[in-house]
């Protein structure tokens, strides 16, 4: 592997956005114990990423300027760090090309450094649970040191699952395999390395991610880098529909019909693993966090389901299909979505359910197209409360927003922790 030390090692390098997911805490852990000299800006306040700098006291040496941004920080720097989240037209970006100074992002390192096999899982939908899935079965798999994975040492999680991928960068040799969940903004900004996974697999897609790309088009170019840079020797597992992105890659192609999960039957059947074995992992799977997750029961028998992480209608309406007649949190923020909404209103009229709207855009768009009349809830206490009291004993109450959570929450998952707050308080 290429020492890193020599790159970075007594570098200025400016961590920008420092986060609340972990990609920003594992960068500045990262280039700390390369011997860089570590400068995190960020525009929220201490406040706010107080459970982040927590985490990174014991550490000396490392610069904070919160709240603000500094044109001098991006020009008087030798490598920026760009957070997932900062789009291409932010100004900051402009002065550190003008100065020349080379604008990096975590997923690009390590695209471009790993020794390790790669495989990466994206897709708008079901790209978690997948990865997850991948991980799991191939740790087990792995042990027995047979067919393609003999001689596999360990198997390592990373990406947009909320795992810094600079803990596999730093530890996962040549006879290891990295399994990376990676975002449309995380394959968009990792594009300079002109480098991709060694065996992509792409699950679907949404119309999603619009008010941050702008159009489809160019979420669907982000989420085609997957593809675009791999070799003949290389593996593309991609959904049946996607079936014209499969001559961006010179890989060898698999083409799999239906969910998510299917993908993971193509794999398993590239490394030689038993369908038997897929199948068990299936049945046996508990599922992450905020995704259709059993979280709490009533003593009269109400079952609460947090599905935080449904941030699209196509998400929400899949949930609506799996259980029978919830009653539903819904509504945030419009991510500038298609059609789907109008399908989400139908499939509300359709079972005639009982839905308690957070406040947001999404929640006005998704009102005016429904015959439904809704229940307006000012936060999520009073929108779990509401439903609790309607909820007879076997009903569901069921958190599935069906679109983006900044205007009330942190992100999706402290709209999760609120949901398991509110429900504890009002019980």
């Amino acid at each position: 592997m290429t020492d890193l030390k020599k790159i970075f090692g007594g570098k200025k390098v400016l961590i920008w956005g420092l986060g609340l997911h972990g990609g920003g805490l594992g960068a500045a852990v990262f280039f700390h114990k390369l011997g860089a000299k570590v400068v995190i800006t960020d525009l929220r306040d201490k406040k706010t990423l107080a459970p982040t700098l927590k985490k990174l006291a014991h550490l000396k040496n490392i610069s904070y300027i919160l709240g603000e941004h500094r044109e001098g920080d991006f020009a008087n720097v030798d490598f920026v760090v760009r957070n997932p989240a900062i789009k291409d037209d932010n100004p900051y970006l402009s002065v550190a090309r003008k100065n020349k100074v080379p604008v990096i992002s975590d997923v690009g390192l390590f695209l471009q450094y790993s020794p390790a096999l790669i495989i990466g899982i994206t897709g708008s939908k079901g790209k978690s649970t997948l990865t997850q899935l991948i991980y799991e079965l191939l740790s087990e798999a792995a042990r027995s040191q047979k067919g393609k994975l003999e001689k596999v040492k360990k198997i390592f999680l990373g990406g947009n699952i909320r795992i810094s991928v600079f803990d596999a960068l730093e530890k996962a040799k040549e006879d290891d395999i990295v399994v990376l969940e990676l975002s449309s903004f995380q394959l968009d900004h990792a594009s300079y390395t002109k480098k991709s996974p060694h065996i992509a697999i792409v699950t679907n897609l949404y119309n999603e991610h619009i008010n941050y790309h702008g159009s489809l088009k160019k979420y669907e170019e982000a989420k085609k880098n997957i593809l675009r840079f791999q070799k003949k020797n290389n593996l593309a597992i991609l959904n049946k529909n996607l079936k014209k992105w499969g001559s961006l890659s010179p890989a060898i192609k698999i083409f799999f019909d239906g969910t998510a999960e299917r993908g993971l039957l193509a794999l398993a059947e590239y490394f030689g693993i038993k369908r038997e074995k897929v199948e068990k992992k299936l049945k046996n799977f508990k599922g992450l966090e905020g995704r259709q997750e059993i979280v709490a029961k009533s003593k009269k028998g109400v079952i609460f389901i947090n599905d935080t992480t449904a941030t699209h209608p196509e998400a929400t309406i899949f949930a609506l299909k799996k259980f029978e007649n919830p009653i539903l949190i819904a509504g945030g923020v419009d991510k500038k979505f298609g059609q789907e909404v109008d399908a989400l209103a139908r499939l509300i009229d359709q079972k005639k359910l009982q839905v308690a709207l957070l406040p947001g855009d999404f929640s006005d768009r998704l009102e005016k197209k429904c015959r439904t009349k809704f229940f307006h809830a000012s936060d999520m206490e009073q929108a779990v409360c509401w439903a609790k009291d309607r909820a007879k004993p076997g009903d569901i109450v069921l958190l599935s927003p069906g679109s983006a959570s900044f205007n009330l929450f942190l992100n999706e998952f402290d709209r999760g922790e609120k949901f398991v707050r509110a429900i504890k308080s009002c019980l």
